[in-house]
């Protein structure tokens, strides 16, 4: 009441100081209203995902409880990035196809006629290997809980790799056969739904990363649907002159592991300044680039997911109002993904 007083004394209704305020008042609401109009307008092109986030998940946040929390976002997102602002890169194999295609590949090279063992052989060796490796890292790294520990995993997955691609090479497993015969092979791939209408409304840099062992099968595959904007990054047999498989593997480019696949993620970054990378994979060789990246997402019911459910840190859901930004990971099939990412 007093400071009321005082105010009416100083400055009458009348006086042409109260005047002025009122008139200053008034058009501060007026720069108020169009500065608030053009941060909407800007906001409406920012890079931000926006989850559909149930009472029961902003419960959740508010209360801290964990098994909510941690989770993943499956796609009713809405996507609101410019075309130009991202990057997305996928794996292949039972990401992009239904099924694995190194069977596929191995039988092109299936043969009696040689003393190269059949490709169980080789499979044994692999499995053999990643069981006593699996069994160490429980006495060693132990859990796969934290992002440290899944690269010092991943890292250690390479070994693994080496001891079969090794011994398909010496025993010339591969050698012999005109590269041509394995890109024959694009016909029999079967591909996600809603795979192919996806990269064809990516509209950004569109990447594959995989430890396929046959980029030209990829390249081939991806032709005959009609995609030609796509940069594969995967293994490839080695061929001479003439086109025929020497045996061995083009070391040129060799990727192995998930951790490779970070690497390669992080070259691919330094090319694209500024923009948000995208990776979308299923297994647990893509959990780490797909916590590497500014986003990531693994396929409905990709093996890997798992993996990441134990990294609680990355995938917290904060505050009444979280967002896509502050959980990064999401669940979802091509043609959700699609629908998000277009806006649709």
């Amino acid at each position: 009441m007093l400071a009321a007083a005082v105010l009416s004394t100083l400055f009458p209704t009348k006086s042409p100081c109260f005047a002025e305020a009122g008139s200053c008042c008034r058009r501060a609401r007026v720069n108020f209203f169009f500065f608030a109009r053009d941060c909407a307008s800007a906001l409406c092109t920012m890079p931000l995902l926006h989850a559909q986030y149930t009472p029961e998940h902003r419960r959740a946040s508010r209360d801290g409880n964990p098994a909510l929390m941690r989770r993943y976002v499956n796609v009713g997102l809405k996507y609101r990035y410019t075309m130009k602002s991202r990057v997305f890169i996928t794996d292949w194999d039972e990401t992009a196809t239904v099924k694995d295609t190194t069977g596929l590949i191995a039988g092109v090279a299936s043969r009696t006629d040689c003393a190269a063992p059949p490709f169980s052989h080789f499979s044994k060796i692999y499995s053999d290997s990643y069981s006593s490796y699996i069994a160490s890292t429980r006495n060693g790294c132990g859990k796969r809980d934290t992002i440290n520990a899944e690269e010092t995993f991943q890292r250690g997955m390479r070994a693994v790799e080496y001891l079969s691609i090794h011994a398909l090479e010496d025993s010339g497993y591969f050698q012999g056969f005109h590269i041509s015969k394995f890109y024959d092979l694009a016909t029999k791939i079967e591909l996600q739904p809603g795979f192919i209408s996806f990269m064809k409304q990516a509209a950004c840099p569109v990447y594959i990363l995989s430890v396929n062992w046959c980029k030209g099968l990829i390249e081939t595959v991806l032709r005959l649907h009609g995609i030609h904007d796509v940069t594969v990054l995967a293994n490839d047999l080695q061929t001479d002159k003439e086109g025929v498989t020497t045996g061995r593997f083009d070391h040129s480019f060799d990727i192995r592991t998930g951790y490779d696949k970070a690497v390669e993620l992080e070259k691919i970054r330094s090319l694209y300044t500024g923009l948000k990378i995208f990776y979308f994979g299923d297994s647990s060789g893509d959990v780490l680039p797909i916590l590497k990246a500014d986003y990531g997402g693994i396929i409905h019911g990709g093996r890997g997911r798992p993996i990441p459910e134990n990294l609680s840190e990355t995938y917290m859901l904060c505050g009444e109002n979280a967002e896509f930004d502050a959980t990064r990971v999401f669940e979802a099939s091509w043609p959700q993904l699609e629908a998000a990412w277009t806006g649709a």
